[in-house]
């Protein structure tokens, strides 16, 4: 049992017998660094953990399995940070690229001008 850094209201719990596995597509129903909603991304999941949340969380995408049928929610948002359980490919959809780079930037530019100030 390892402790995590706390940025994440979650608990990560590691199986031997609970496998998850498939792939994955993505829509995002929140407004986020990855992109606004609509966007959708394909991506695939490999686990053997399962997450639990230990505080009111907010999710940004609806996830659906190869077949289309509903397997939850990903995308756990927590301020300026958000986090998938699903391995999204960027090449499914690259404005997710765009958009981080573009979240990214626009951080770096409000911190430099706060030490401007």
């Amino acid at each position: 049992d390892h402790e995590m850094v706390g940025l994440l209201p979650i608990e990560v719990v590691m199986t031997l017998d609970r496998l998850t596995l498939g792939y994955r597509q993505l829509e995002v129903i929140l407004p986020c660094p990855i992109g606004d909603t609509g966007i959708t991304a394909r991506g695939h999941e490999f686990h053997y953990s399962s997450m639990n949340t230990t505080a009111p969380t907010t999710f940004v995408g609806r996830i659906v399995d190869a077949q289309g049928r509903s397997v939850g929610y990903d995308g756990l948002l927590c301020n300026n940070a958000v986090a998938f359980y699903t391995h999204l490919h960027f090449g499914s959809q690259l404005e997710i690229a765009r958009s981080l780079l573009q979240q990214a930037r626009a951080f770096a530019e409000r911190r430099a001008a706060s030490v401007d100030s």
